[in-house]
């Protein structure tokens, strides 16, 4: 009760990597109702990561009014194809850098005092150079990522939901067990895994 005082702030980290291409209908068919339904003075930011996690992304952020709201809804069907992403950008996919860019951007809007931040892959960790590419997430990764988020989540409410896709779970990269269970741990709010079609 005390909480629905304030505005929310909504981070949805989506991974726009090659092997999510397959889903991108899905997403901006599953984001354009949930932005529309958002009350003025809410914040979004979507973090579009692959190779890399881009923060700050002028057509995909702000504070909700009736412009932005029109914005991020029609922007939205562009994230998988946007010119703006460097060469390489889609190649693979490096959860430890989205997860490092949740954490900033709470860090950066600490006068909200509610956080509910969507994360939608597959949880594929895939990294660039590395042999063989896919793989589980290291335990050095874990810890920095574990850190960051306590960080960034410290005294302020944060919920947050894994949108979890029809993927196969037995891949070498699968973390989506890693992610909850060291990363997302109940300490910080936990990890609520909810099925993209619900």
């Amino acid at each position: 009760k005390e909480l629905s005082k304030y505005p929310a702030h909504y981070i949805f980290a989506v991974d726009v990597s090659g092997t999510m291409d397959k889903y991108s209908q899905f997403v901006s068919t599953a984001l354009t109702p949930f932005f529309q339904a958002l009350p003025n003075n809410d914040r979004v930011d979507v973090i579009p990561f692959g190779t890399d996690a881009k923060i700050n992304m002028l057509n995909y952020c702000g504070v909700i009014n009736p412009q932005v709201r029109t914005a991020l809804c029609n922007n939205i069907k562009g994230l998988y194809k946007d010119p703006s992403y460097p060469k390489g950008f889609k190649g693979y996919t490096d959860v430890p850098k989205a997860v490092d860019a949740i954490a900033k951007v709470i860090q950066n809007n600490r006068e909200y005092k509610v956080n509910v931040i969507v994360i939608l892959t597959d949880f594929r960790n895939d990294e660039k150079g590395d042999s063989p590419s896919e793989h589980k997430i290291s335990k050095q990764d874990l810890e920095y990522m574990s850190t960051a988020i306590a960080a960034a989540t410290n005294g302020v409410y944060t919920r947050t939901v894994a949108l979890e896709l029809p993927v196969d779970k037995n891949k070498p990269g699968y973390c989506l067990d890693q992610l909850q269970n060291k990363v997302f741990t109940e300490e910080t709010g936990g990890l609520e895994i909810v099925p993209l079609t619900n």
